[in-house]
């Protein structure tokens, strides 16, 4: 990746290849990853950048790569997830028509 115009990044060849590289690294693992998040993971530790993400996905590479990841506590519902047939959401994820 070298720097262009502005403050983008623009991949080349070895990012490429450190994705794939970085793909089977988790897949030996049992981790499944989609090829763009293995390119944009690979990007972050090339550059040694914080990866900020909510995504589940970029945890688990964090977990097995020196991926840097920055990880938003996550606030727990004040009522239960799920009650016999009720299901409670926390009020930013309800629908309301």
């Amino acid at each position: 990746m070298r720097r262009s115009r502005g403050n983008w990044l623009v991949c080349i060849c070895d990012d490429y290849i450190g994705a794939a590289k970085l793909h089977n690294q988790c897949r030996s693992h049992g981790v499944q990853a989609g090829t763009i998040d293995a390119l944009l993971a690979r990007i972050c530790i090339r550059h040694d950048l914080v990866m900020l993400s909510t995504d589940r996905d970029f945890g688990h590479f964090a977990d097995w790569t020196p991926l840097n990841l920055w990880r938003a506590r996550q606030k727990r519902p004040t009522q239960p997830i799920a009650t016999g047939e009720e299901i409670w959401l926390p009020a930013s994820l309800r629908y309301s028509p």
